[in-house]
């Protein structure tokens, strides 16, 4: 989560230092391009986060689901 904050600031200081280079050409594109960038590590980040949790939950369910097929096999092979 650091790395998101970290980067959002970031973004929010070539926001707020770039927004003044808009006559210039060449710091508007640097700032452009450092916006976008930055913005486009954040998403990324999230995205890493999104799918850690996804695979986190998934082998959760996963390993319940199998623990439950398998008790309830035993259940049946006892009653059997």
């Amino acid at each position: 989560m650091v790395n998101i904050y970290a980067n959002t600031i970031v973004v929010y200081l070539i926001f707020l230092t770039g927004i003044d280079k808009r006559s210039e050409t060449v710091g508007c594109v640097v700032s452009a391009t450092l916006l976008h960038y930055f913005l486009l590590t954040t998403w990324c980040w999230m995205a890493t986060y999104a799918h850690l949790l996804l695979k986190s939950l998934v082998v959760v369910r996963y390993t319940y689901f199998l623990s439950e097929v398998a008790s309830s096999r035993q259940s049946f092979a006892i009653a059997a």
